[in-house]
């Protein structure tokens, strides 16, 4: 008799099947005609029980007389339901204080979050891990409903599909084989990529067999194209559901394969390859270019290429250096070495330093060996010819010193070109002194007149004692007694455009009462810093002021702020230093100036136009209190807009109402917040949904119609699923459509489905239709 029974319970689970299981479309005479034609087939009162819960929502007692509740629904913040009394049994069973008692049961508010974020912790590794979250979010999603039923649930529907997420997952197969894997060098497998959809949920008590896998064209790639090569099926294109992949070279490496579903949403899938030597190859290593006759110049950066057939770079590596003449033969002579253990593959990107002589070079390369199987000692070689480097170095040159008289202690700067690391400053020539100077720029350099320099006239010269061409020109310098000299503070981090910021500064011999003229400088090469119209004041020698940055001023990295004294300082003193700080950035703060569009509910793709927004990395919402409400990733960025999306998960936990969106980019330190401008959250539209067809057979050119809920103007009918063809119906009203069966359909039972491709809930349950 059980025999029969458990036929007849799963013939009730068809019953509870997608296109019924949502209570709203059962009524109580209905729910209990199902459950007295289960007591008179003899089932069990858990079981019965079982099925009331999964049709009403609602908890019930195992066959033991344990409580138990199947949860069916993701939840959140603001909802308010039974199944959410249940889910604060759940918590309060686990230890954790979810607001049972008083009016806050059956309310999802912050205390219940604040519990199903401890409840996540605790099973961090079955509920976070697997999606790479390190703390909890007090959201109840798939994962948390899977721990939760595998805890408490009565056996039934555990994981209904989300309708607000695409699903599904891609794979990587090689051969026949699901599993990361192994070739050796210059051997080939072939890769295939499948999209296996995540099918209908399974009604109660019914065993479902899974989705088919489908092949699919996607994209592929691999991070290590030095050991990994992909060939596509047919050589042709950049899609492809099948590749070639073929071993270059020993290491490990990852293939990508990416797959875009038609909303535009991307899987992946990733696996790994481990390339291994192939011991009948020779071992060597070969330098390809520079290999002879090539001519380059200082300051170029030159492609190192070379090829080895080495097993263990990964963890030997290849050594490059530098030989003057042919490496290896009378006369040549070591220089340097370019790079050891070098791991990264050919070519290498070599810098040829300035300091370099013009002549003739070589490259040498050598690597150990370290296999086993190998002879000990390692491989090496080298260009077959010299190759030439030539020079283009120039003297370093003097064309203004500021100020050309200074007294002891005092700074004097130096401008001209040419500059460089090995620089000296020489005074009086190679008779005299020898001071180490600091270098600003390759344009600009400063030193302080030391004691040891007598008051007089001085030769000035500038020595790169590195080069080819060492001495500058002179220039001369008038060493004085005391006179009024400044130092001015360096801003230690850029300066935003229309912040207010403080100008800091010292004196020396100066009067605090006097006044100081402080100007906005930027360097320019070979001459001293040019004054800007962006600032130019009088102010007292009080050593700070405050200045607000022109919204109009234009961001650079080579600012400078000079402070000198004022025209009658100079006629008091005779004589003034000017302090002029070190090189500092100003930089541009986003501004907005529209949203489009200005409101939209979960999927909605939001552009903000403005200006400075190149280096936009969020966008953020604040309530109308200012209080900051969540963020966004942009999907695009570019100096006049910003693009992205409203989330479901946003939308599910933000309230609909008119909020304050600004963006947020990398130009400043911290980050540099724009301007703020509204944007309204409207509610999430609901799926559609099919409550009954007008015939359940028709013949081709009938007429069926489609009764419901939620359809819109968008909406197609989708026939046997992804898999099968779209009709585009006759839109009557928001709960009836119309379609003719058309020829195309084959006879037999098919199942009808809405979509509603512009909502964010698209897709209805299904129904069945029988073409005859």
């Amino acid at each position: 008799m059980k025999k029969y029974i458990l036929g007849a319970v799963l013939s009730f689970g068809i019953l509870v099947s997608p296109a019924f299981t949502q209570a709203a479309t059962l009524t109580d005479a209905q729910i209990g005609a199902i459950l007295s034609l289960l007591s008179s087939f003899g089932a069990d009162s858990a079981i019965i029980a079982n099925v009331k819960s999964t049709l009403t929502g609602g908890s019930t007692q195992t066959t033991t007389g344990q409580w138990c509740h199947t949860f069916n629904s993701n939840l959140g913040i603001g909802a308010r339901s039974q199944e959410i009394s249940a889910l604060q049994t759940v918590l309060a069973k686990e230890g954790f204080d979810a607001g049972t008692s008083g009016k806050d049961v059956g309310l999802y508010d912050e205390t219940v979050a604040s519990a199903i974020t401890g409840f996540q912790e605790k099973y961090r590794d079955e509920i976070l891990t697997p999606s790479r979250l390190k703390n909890g979010t007090g959201y109840v999603g798939p994962s948390t409903r899977k721990k939760l039923n595998q805890l408490f649930g009565c056996g039934g529907v555990t994981n209904p599909p989300v309708p607000n997420k695409e699903v599904g997952t891609l794979e990587i197969s090689l051969g026949n084989a699901r599993a990361e894997g192994a070739i050796q060098v210059g051997n080939t497998i072939e890769a295939k990529a499948e999209y296996t959809p995540l099918g209908p949920p399974c009604p109660t008590y019914v065993l479902c067999s899974p989705p088919a896998p489908i092949p699919v064209a996607v994209s592929w790639s691999t991070d290590r194209p030095d050991i990994l090569s992909l060939k596509w099926d047919g050589g042709k294109g950049t899609l492809a559901s099948k590749i070639f992949i073929s071993g270059l070279s020993a290491g490990i490496a990852h293939v990508k394969a990416m797959y875009l579903l038609p909303s535009g949403k991307a899987l992946t899938s990733d696996i790994k390859i481990v390339v291994t030597a192939n011991e009948q190859q020779a071992t060597s290593i070969t330098v390809l270019s520079p290999n002879g006759g090539e001519s380059y110049t200082d300051g170029q950066t030159v492609p190192i290429s070379f090829a080895t057939t080495l097993t263990d770079l990964q963890t030997s590596g290849v050594t490059l250096q530098l030989y003057r003449g042919l490496a290896g033969t009378s006369g040549a002579s070591f220089v340097q070495t370019i790079v050891s253990n070098w791991i990264g593959g050919s070519p290498y990107q070599w810098l040829i330093p300035s300091k370099l002589s013009a002549g003739q070079y070589s490259i040498y390369a050598s690597a150990p060996v370290r296999a086993t199987a190998l002879p000990e000692g390692g491989v090496s070689d080298t260009s077959d010819a010299p190759f030439n480097i030539v020079t283009t170095q120039q003297a370093p040159a003097i064309s203004y010193i500021s100020p050309s008289a200074a007294i002891i202690g005092g700074t004097v700067y130096v401008y001209g070109s040419n500059f460089d690391g090995t620089t000296s400053i020489v005074i009086d020539g190679i008779t005299g002194q020898t001071l180490v100077p600091t270098l600003l720029s390759s344009s600009a350099l400063s030193f302080v007149v030391p004691a040891s320099v007598g008051i007089g006239t001085h030769t000035v010269q500038v020595n790169n004692k590195a080069s080819a061409f060492p001495i500058s020109n002179s220039a001369t310098l008038t060493v004085v007694g005391t006179y009024p000299s400044f130092s001015v503070v360096t801003p230690s981090t850029a300066w935003p455009t229309g912040s207010t910021q403080t100008i800091q500064w010292s004196s020396s011999n100066y009067p605090s009462t006097a006044m100081v003229k402080i100007t906005l400088v930027q360097d320019a090469v070979g001459t001293p810093p040019t004054e800007t119209p962006y600032l130019s004041v009088v102010v007292p020698n009080n050593g700070s002021t405050s200045w607000t940055i022109p919204t109009n001023i234009v961001p650079a990295s080579n600012y400078r702020l000079s402070v000198t004294c004022d025209n009658a300082g100079l006629r008091s003193h005779g004589s003034c230093g000017d302090g002029v700080s070190r090189a500092f950035s100003i930089v541009a703060v986003p501004s907005i100036s529209s949203i489009s569009p200005s409101q939209g509910a979960a999927g909605t793709v939001v552009t903000i136009y403005g200006a400075n927004l190149a280096e936009a990395s969020s966008v953020e919402f604040y309530g109308t209190s200012g209080k900051f409400v969540g963020s966004f990733v942009p999907s695009a960025v570019s100096a006049s807009s910003v693009v992205f999306s409203i989330n479901a998960i946003f939308a599910a936990n933000a309230s609909p109402d008119t909020y304050h969106v600004g963006v947020v980019t990398n130009a400043c330190p911290g980050g540099c917040n724009s301007n703020r401008i509204g944007f309204t959250l409207n509610p999430s539209p609901s799926a559609p949904a099919i409550t009954s067809l007008n015939a359940s057979s028709a013949s081709f050119g009938s007429t069926i119609f489609v009764y419901g809920s939620n359809f819109d103007s968008t909406t197609y009918i989708a026939l046997d699923g992804s898999a099968g063809q779209t009709i585009t119906p006759a839109f009557i009203s928001s709960s009836i459509l119309s379609f003719v069966v058309p020829s195309s359909v084959s006879l037999g039972t098919h199942t009808i489905q809405v979509n509603n491709k512009a909502s964010a809930f698209p897709l209805s349950n299904s129904v069945t239709l029988t073409v005859i």
